[in-house]
């Protein structure tokens, strides 16, 4: 198994108002990689993780958004998707964990002029071997 340092950093600045934190990990993997998994530095238990093949059409701009929680600033998404098309993005791509009726319902014909793509960003809870995997405990506050 060939291994590799990663960079792991918040995606965006940490907010005081919502303590939910999305991050990236940046590393090096080699062409057709058929597994791939991450573990903590003082831990031997590796965590799978899926492997996506990415799409070959060719694309301009791509414009990805951050996660949406409890999303229901319907307003504010549809005039930014709007202005982005204006602007000559080809694709915007929401990752949605959970988002009102309404705003999805408005989304929804983004989707079907090819302008977005909605991917869901799904937050499991771990049971505990999954959490003795980590090699922490399940800590949640909201």
């Amino acid at each position: 198994m060939l291994t590799s340092l990663a960079r792991i950093a918040p995606a965006t600045y940490r907010s005081m108002c919502c303590r939910w934190t999305v991050f990236i990990a940046r590393c090096f993997v080699l062409p057709n990689v058929f597994s791939f998994g991450i573990k903590a530095a003082y831990n031997d238990q590796v965590i799978s993780i899926p492997i996506e093949k990415p799409e070959q059409k060719q694309r301009g701009i791509v414009a990805c958004f951050l996660s949406m929680y409890f999303e229901q600033r319907w307003q504010l998404i549809t005039t930014t998707h709007e202005l982005y098309v204006a602007w000559g993005v080809d694709l915007q791509v929401d990752y949605v964990h959970s988002a009102s009726t309404d705003l999805l319902r408005l989304l929804r014909s983004f989707v079907e002029k090819g302008f977005v793509e909605i991917r869901s960003f799904d937050i499991t809870d771990p049971d505990n071997h999954t959490i003795s995997k980590l090699g922490y405990p399940k800590v949640c506050v909201l």
